[in-house]
């Protein structure tokens, strides 16, 4: 499978979510392919909602998930007013915590929004009414508590909740803070990954056993961003006059991994992929 989240969550999620349709909530769902965690499903026929407070990932969600019910606004405890702090150059950053924002604020230039915030609840009855939920993500830059605090568990009751557990752009974990909301609403905490935390709705135990395994080979998946990589360097490969595309294909062929990598940077193909991890 082709695996578009930012840490794989969709590999994970696709051993136990196997059925051909669906529906998922996607809270802070940002881009609509890059680091999405439910591409992989909408593009086996799944649909759902999709909430996402900046304009312009909205505008490209509504133009590419068209399928989808795409809402403009953030999740939050209450229903009201807020202010989004937008981050044009890293958009999954942005936040409503001015807290966070300030932080963010030292090396990335911000811009802010005034958008509409509702409840979990609220949402679902708005657009869901009728529907199960097969799965919830939540990823908004450590505003996890004030909307889980929105959610009615009770009545809405996804069979997986992804939500994320670190504060932003660290390893600390801050799902203390938030977790009893969904064990008081029996939600068994079933793994974590390094970035989020899974939980199976009780009723749905079974399900657990093969989500908390960790990814292994056997799962037979590839980044999606190391595809849109390859695919940019061939592209300015194939622009190149002949001589200097011998030179860089003599380049790419190299037996030596961080070799072949260099070359491919080299070639300005660098997407998120290709520099992650290199020297």
């Amino acid at each position: 499978m082709l695996s578009y989240a930012a840490n794989h969550e969709d590999v994970r999620l696709a051993r136990v979510l196997t059925s051909a349709s669906g529906t998922y909530v996607d809270v802070g769902a940002n881009h609509p392919s890059e680091g999405s965690v439910t591409k992989h499903f909408y593009d086996r026929g799944w649909r759902g909602v999709n909430v996402e407070p900046s304009p312009a990932m909205f505008a490209r969600l509504e133009a590419e998930r068209s399928e989808d019910i795409n809402v403009h606004g953030a999740a939050w405890d209450a229903a009201g007013r807020g202010t989004l702090h937008f981050f044009p150059h890293a958009p999954g950053l942005s936040t409503l915590d001015a807290t966070i924002a300030a932080q963010h604020e030292l090396g990335l230039a911000h811009e802010t929004h005034d958008v509409p915030l509702f409840t979990l609840a609220g949402l679902c009855e708005t657009h869901l009414e009728g529907r199960a939920i097969d799965l919830m993500v939540i990823d908004v830059e450590g505003a996890e508590a004030r909307v889980l605090a929105g959610a009615d568990f009770r009545r809405w009751r996804p069979r997986i909740v992804v939500v994320e557990a670190t504060r932003p752009l660290s390893r600390t974990r801050s799902h203390d803070a938030w977790e009893p909301i969904l064990t008081g609403a029996d939600y068994i905490p079933t793994a974590f990954d390094g970035c989020n935390r899974f939980y199976v709705a009780s009723e749905h135990a079974a399900l657990a056993p093969p989500l908390a395994e960790p990814l292994c080979f056997v799962d037979r998946y590839v980044d999606a961003e190391a595809v849109r990589a390859i695919a940019a360097a061939t592209t300015k490969l194939l622009a190149l006059p002949p001589e200097e595309r011998d030179e860089a294909l003599e380049a790419i062929a190299s037996d030596d991994p961080e070799a072949t990598l260099r070359a491919l940077l080299e070639l300005d193909a660098a997407t998120p992929w290709l520099r992650r991890g290199a020297v």
